[in-house]
């Protein structure tokens, strides 16, 4: 329990922006992780990673896009930015080839 009460103090000492006073405070309390704070840390690996890729995607999309049409107009940058789905951005930038606009390629 001492592990989950460390690890639990010091996430609100960092929301508190008072870390390094408490990590001094609790040095020598039992080390171990908590099971709860490490499964955040990971689920935030894991949707960085994935926000990674679906930016990325996004980049290629609009890099190719913009060779083929154009700068887009804010109304297709903001449809392109509501996006969150890497395999539909990669689909599209498939599609930049067979159509002549923007709006083609977003289907308008």
């Amino acid at each position: 329990m001492r592990a989950n009460y460390r690890d639990l103090a010091l996430v609100f000492a960092e929301l508190a922006k008072n870390r390094r006073a408490w990590a001094a405070g609790l040095k020598g309390w039992n080390e171990m992780r908590s099971a709860l704070v490490e499964s955040w840390k990971d689920e935030g690996r894991v949707e960085g990673h994935k926000e990674g890729r679906v930016e990325a995607a996004r980049e290629v999309l609009l890099g190719l896009g913009a060779r083929r049409f154009g700068t887009p107009d804010a109304a297709v940058a903001r449809t392109l930015e509501e996006i969150r789905d890497e395999k539909v951005l990669r689909q599209l930038a498939l599609r930049v080839l067979d159509v002549q606009t923007w709006g083609d390629l977003l289907g308008r």
